[in-house]
């Protein structure tokens, strides 16, 4: 059995911690990393804002698509910076009960019934 995580508030003691995860992350980039303690700072220090919500969790992003059932369609090259592609993922959806299709029978004036199909 799987037990789900805890989501608490963000604490005061938790800042050095993310700090050193947001730079061990090869995914951020320098100035990304400043703007993140940037907003953890001021979850931290202006109590009953609600302009941020951390929840902490991190998954790079293949790895969470691709659970899924993503898969990756695109790649643009360079996109945010150099060596920092924007990846597309896609996913087909299929519906949860298909759509009733067949005749139905529809009556005319003298009540004859005539088949009529469903169109989408």
């Amino acid at each position: 059995m799987k037990i789900p995580p805890k989501i608490r508030p963000i604490k005061k003691k938790d800042r050095p911690r993310l700090e050193s995860i947001l730079k061990a992350l090869k995914h951020f980039q320098p100035a990304e990393v400043q703007v993140a303690l940037e907003l953890i700072d001021i979850a931290l220090t202006q109590r009953g804002q609600e302009d941020y919500i951390f929840r902490i969790a991190y998954q790079i992003p293949r790895a969470f698509y691709g659970k899924r059932g993503y898969k990756e369609q695109a790649r643009i090259l360079d996109y945010y910076a150099v060596g920092d592609h924007k990846l597309i993922f896609t996913k087909t959806l299929t519906p949860i009960s298909p759509p009733r299709l067949g005749p139905r029978w529809k009556e005319d004036e003298e009540g004859a019934r005539h088949p009529v199909r469903d169109t989408l």
